[in-house]
């Protein structure tokens, strides 16, 4: 399925509430801190994109209906992320001078936040993202909208939801270019909101 024609009211956000859309870091903090943490949030994202893989149905009913509200998570994710890149440089959370090159961990105060669950700090600890991007989380955000419009990633949230759903391969419903691309960009989008998020509550 072809990306949809989109209008200039297609750019607004459609799920954040008001106050969110004043301050998006409302919508991170609501998210991470009430919602879901961020390593069920990583795992559930890497189950859903592994399912749009497949030609046949793989997920059970459970996680089909956890799936439809971790749907609109992502969705404010991606606009709380559009909104935040917008901003003017100085409003934005401090970027790192330096991360830890070589042996050793960086500091979990830079990364954790609070701990939910049976979560220890390693949980916590990005997968996805680069170095520079650990140091810059915003870089993430660029990158991301550089790859697609908001719009558009409503789009291929929606298309790989129903991928995943009927087992119907992303590949056959969607003209993406490079789909594992795609997939990255938004792995590195949970990990990147939430290094925004702690690091706006230390800051």
């Amino acid at each position: 399925m072809p990306y949809l024609e989109h209008h200039p009211v297609d750019f607004f956000p459609r799920y954040l509430l008001q106050d969110e859309l004043v301050n998006p870091r409302l919508a991170l903090r609501r998210i991470f801190d009430e919602q879901v943490s961020l390593p069920d949030a990583r795992k559930w994202l890497e189950k859903w994109l592994s399912a749009t893989f497949y030609n046949k149905p793989v997920l059970n009913r459970k996680f089909i209906l956890l799936l439809m509200g971790f749907q609109e998570d992502i969705l404010r994710l991606l606009e709380a992320a559009h909104l935040l890149r917008l901003e003017a440089p100085q409003h934005r959370v401090p970027v790192l001078a330096a991360t830890t090159a070589g042996a050793g961990l960086p500091e979990p105060a830079l990364y954790c936040g609070t701990l939910r669950g049976h979560y220890t700090a390693w949980h916590y600890l990005p997968r996805y993202l680069s170095p520079k991007d650990f140091a810059d989380p915003y870089r993430v955000f660029d990158k991301l909208y550089a790859w697609k419009t908001l719009p558009e990633w409503r789009d291929i949230l929606q298309h790989f939801f129903s991928a995943a759903v009927s087992g119907q391969r992303i590949f056959e419903s969607n003209n993406d270019d490079n789909i594992y691309l795609t997939c990255r960009h938004l792995l590195k989008l949970t990990e990147a909101a939430h290094l925004v998020h702690v690091r706006a509550a230390i800051g």
